[in-house]
């Protein structure tokens, strides 16, 4: 019976064991990181100026490796601003950050998203007006949280490419051929009052 017993306390002790949490997986939140080779800044509408201060926000969105489509990455709550003056366009922090249903050791497809908040206004990409995005790319093996400077992820799939990405403006602007027809029939109206 004790045999038993601990043959039976020993699988359950092993079974517990197994179904422990998995660590979480970190990566790198960081568009600049000189030592591997990532040089990725924001611009704003105008593809010159880049982003600075917290008038902007950057997230991590991220989905299942090999992901190529934006609705198949979602918002990882790991966002921040942009650095000023000589930095502006590159985010304001290099910390690693954990990605909410990825383990240590898995790949995430990433995708950094970047937004006007209009001071604080707009909360999320989704529903501003002036946004842009990267392109999507494979994360590397994610970290664990204790990892040392060597085994961190860095965002390696951005690349260098001076020209990053800019916002664009999403609001609605007229056709000139839509005001042009607007100006027309209301000119037309105006005349067969006139002759009414």
């Amino acid at each position: 019976m004790k045999k038993t017993l601990s043959i039976a306390a020993l699988a359950f002790a092993f079974s517990a064991g197994s179904l422990a949490a998995a660590e979480p997986g970190y990566v790198v939140f960081s568009n600049f990181q000189n030592s591997q080779n990532i040089l990725f800044p924001v611009y704003n509408t105008d593809g010159t100026a880049r982003l600075d201060g917290t008038g902007f926000t950057i997230e991590i969105y991220a989905g299942p490796a090999g992901s190529t489509m934006n609705n198949q990455l979602t918002a990882s709550g790991n966002r921040t601003h942009f650095n000023t003056g000589d930095f502006a366009g590159l985010t304001a922090t290099t910390a690693a950050v954990s990605l909410p249903g990825f383990d240590a050791g898995s790949v995430a497809a990433l995708q950094l998203r970047a937004w006007d908040n209009m001071s604080g206004s707009v909360a999320s990409w989704e529903a501003a007006n002036v946004r842009g995005e990267s392109h999507i790319f494979d994360s590397p093996a994610l970290a664990t949280q204790s990892a040392s400077a060597d085994q961190l992820a860095y965002m390696t799939g951005l690349g260098s490419d001076i020209n990053g990405f800019s916002l664009v403006n999403l609001a609605a602007v007229p056709e000139p051929s839509t005001v042009a027809l607007g100006i027309i029939g209301g000119l037309a109206l105006l005349m067969r009052r006139r002759r009414s």
